[in-house]
């Protein structure tokens, strides 16, 4: 479990008193130390037992290994002068999963980058739709003194055919995280990765590569950079369905005929536009009057 180690004052004078009962208080004890483990916040019938005493600095403790610890001091036979000056207790936490506490898909045609990486000239400016905050449990077990780690949040820009995901996460032994990011499509059982060893916990990438189509992606979260193998752990979470569209739409039937008496000008213009999306299967007819004069170029979307 771990070592027990503590200092104070030097202890008090005994009070003159007969031979003998000098003599058993000097050999009495009279600082002992106990120590329970659990894996809850707050004590409670699930944690262990008391062990001790414990009446040297640096004995190992019989508790067994838990996520939470708690000592107790007793001092016997107090005096002027008596106290603890500081308790140190080196154990070994039981490491915890890390938690993916929401995911936040954006609109497509949404690219989400560090703040670092926008320059003056990219495109329009967005807001993004924000993952919750992280429910952590308020008590925060630190392995060491590792710097806080402040993570700026990324920067939306309009950039046709993206796709952008945010998620949040925390760790209650503040282990450092590791993202993947997964996707398979609607009607698929197999995961494809799209990206790992992310430190952000944001994503972006390029639809226009994938099929159209529904999909899922699936955030896995890792905290192996603070733990050995051995004792690593990680967690998932499936985000909802979102659909990826980048074929354009289509004009069929177009035709221009000459005016109608009712017209006061121009040409009376009919199309038809559909998705061609192979997934969708939606058209519209549509009337358009073109004026006199009016010429017309067709342009790619």
């Amino acid at each position: 479990m771990g070592r027990l180690e503590w200092w104070g004052p030097p202890p008090a004078a005994p009070l003159k008193s007969s031979a003998n009962s000098n003599a058993a208080r000097s050999n009495e004890s009279r600082l002992e130390f106990f120590v329970r483990t659990g894996n809850t916040e707050d004590p409670g019938k699930e944690w262990s037992r008391w062990f001790g005493p414990y009446t040297k600095s640096g004995t190992a403790m019989e508790a067994p290994s838990a996520r939470f610890v708690q000592w107790k001091a007793i001092i016997h036979d107090g005096r002027a002068g008596d106290g603890i000056e500081w308790v140190s207790l080196a154990y070994m936490p039981r490491n915890v999963a890390p938690v993916i506490d929401g995911i936040a898909l954006q609109e497509p045609g949404i690219r989400a980058q560090s703040q670092s990486n926008i320059g003056t000239n990219q495109p329009t400016v967005v807001t993004m739709k924000q993952p919750p905050s992280p429910n952590t449990t308020g008590v925060i077990i630190t392995q060491g003194g590792a710097p806080a780690r402040f993570e700026l949040p990324p920067q939306g820009t309009l950039q046709k055919g993206y796709q952008s995901v945010l998620w949040s996460a925390h760790d209650d032994n503040d282990d450092e995280l590791r993202y993947a990011v997964y996707f398979r499509g609607e009607n698929e059982h197999e995961w494809k990765l799209l990206k790992d060893n992310l430190e952000q916990k944001f994503y972006s990438w390029d639809t226009t590569t994938l099929p159209d189509g529904a999909y899922y992606l699936k955030i896995v979260a890792a905290d192996g950079p603070s733990n050995p193998p051995a004792v690593a752990r990680k967690t998932e979470r499936e985000s909802e369905r979102f659909e990826v569209d980048n074929t354009p739409p289509v004009i069929e039937g177009l035709k221009v005929e000459p005016p109608s008496g009712k017209m006061s000008g121009g040409h009376p213009a009919y199309f038809t536009a559909r998705d061609a999306s192979p997934r969708q299967s939606s058209a519209r007819s549509t009337a358009w009057t073109v004026p006199s004069g009016f010429s017309s170029r067709r342009t790619n979307p």
